[in-house]
């Protein structure tokens, strides 16, 4: 909120100055935070459903192409299906954004949405992408090259605290800070109505 969003007013009253919200000006400033926020939960999504494919057409690649490695036609499949839940994920949560109206309080509660819908995946995240993850090392352990499994294993023990580490500093830093500030603005404006 910028103080030009703020009008000054006399109160007759009690003879003082007093400041007034320009709802206008920060029903604009919602808006764009709301964009801000949608396009970075878009590029989260994409971007993860980006990855899962990725991985998918890599672990596909030497069954389908050079007819070895068949066990990899397991990770493709689980890593095909976790892009599937996450593009199922982010239909519903579209679905959902269009339920709410085109006032303040509206775009307040879709940012607010937004950012839940952003914590609960950053939450959850271990349970969908890191598991499957680490199924898919456990069959190329089990089935694949005996030379490279503790490659494998220092690989996956760093990707995977590297991941948590960056999806928790995003909770704590960005997004539950986020979440706190676009609620206590709710809260104002419904007091204040």
């Amino acid at each position: 909120m910028k103080f030009e969003d703020m009008q000054v007013i006399w109160d007759s009253q009690k003879d003082q100055k007093m400041f007034a919200l320009d709802h206008d000006a920060l029903h604009r400033t919602l808006i764009k935070k709301t964009r801000c926020i949608e396009l970075g939960v878009t590029a989260n999504e994409l971007g993860m459903i980006a990855i899962c494919l990725f991985v998918a057409a890599e672990q596909l690649r030497d069954p389908l192409f050079d007819q070895v490695n068949h066990y990899k036609i397991f990770g493709g499949a689980v890593m095909v299906c976790v892009a599937i839940w996450m593009l199922l994920k982010r239909v519903a949560r579209i679905r959902k954004e269009r339920g709410f109206d085109d006032s303040l309080c509206g775009d307040l509660d879709r940012s607010i949405s937004h950012v839940e819908y952003n914590i609960a995946l950053a939450r959850s995240f271990q349970w969908w992408f890191l598991v499957p993850a680490l199924i898919i090392v456990v069959v190329k352990l089990y089935f694949g090259d005996p030379e490279g499994r503790m490659f494998s294993i220092a690989t996956m023990t760093g990707a995977s605290i590297l991941a948590m580490s960056v999806v928790h500093l995003g909770l704590r830093c960005s997004q539950i800070p986020q979440k706190r500030d676009l609620e206590s603005l709710r809260l104002k404006l419904t007091t204040e109505q």
